[in-house]
């Protein structure tokens, strides 16, 4: 039942209805993940942890508890503590390349650039067309600001998923730091093709604008 509610959106009721079950078997390992789940989409993340780091108790190597775990982690801040979350389930899947691109962000969180440069390639390897992950390496290689391989990992991303505007407006933003202000522009300009309400997008574009002396369309963009 509390998973109808989830469906349905009606996360109150669906805590009820996991917590009801909980009443009759509190060790129950679903109702613990599920209401963990939902408790954390509440925004209710100190009881969600509670719930994930108590089926943890009960099943160390519970593969999804221990992901939503270092989801919530990295929601509260505790960086180090979802490292070692999905740590730990690469210890149990080396193959899941979802989790190695979680890591890889944690990693450049913690500015640990070499580590994070590792786990994004390394989601690469197990899942070719990871768009996402291409998109993290390229705001990675940002960082050590290897501009060239940024644009490439952009391109890869886009290539892979066209409709991903994040990496439209990601290399927009390299576009126009390179100087290349007519590519920024439609890059920006595809991005909120995509999503008319990017406002980050919009922003961006007024900036180019502004860097051409376009002040008309600058102001368009920035009131958009």
């Amino acid at each position: 039942l509390g998973n109808a509610y989830k469906e349905l959106g009606k996360l109150s009721e669906a805590v009820d209805s996991y917590n009801h079950a909980l009443e009759h078997n509190e060790d129950y390992p679903d109702s613990l993940n599920n209401l963990g789940t939902v408790l954390h989409e509440l925004g209710k993340f100190d009881e969600a942890i509670i719930n994930f780091e108590k089926l943890l108790l009960i099943d160390p190597n519970h593969i999804d508890a221990n992901y939503n775990a270092a989801i919530v982690q990295k929601d509260m801040g505790r960086l180090d503590d979802a490292l070692i979350s999905y740590q730990k389930i690469i210890e149990l899947d080396s193959n899941n390349a979802e989790v190695h691109n979680n890591l890889g962000n944690i990693y450049k969180d913690l500015n640990q650039l070499d580590d994070a440069l590792k786990s994004f390639n390394r989601a690469i390897e197990i899942k070719p067309k990871f768009a996402e992950a291409y998109n993290n390496l390229g705001n990675l290689y940002i960082d050590f600001i290897k501009v060239d391989d940024a644009i490439d990992c952009y391109k890869r991303a886009i290539d892979i998923d066209p409709s991903f505007i994040e990496a439209h407006n990601n290399i927009g933003n390299v576009f126009k730091d390179i100087g290349k202000t007519d590519e920024a522009i439609n890059s920006y300009k595809k991005a909120i093709e995509l999503k008319y309400d990017f406002a980050e997008a919009h922003n961006n574009l007024g900036a180019a604008y502004k860097d051409l002396n376009n002040f008309n369309e600058a102001l368009n963009s920035f009131e958009n």
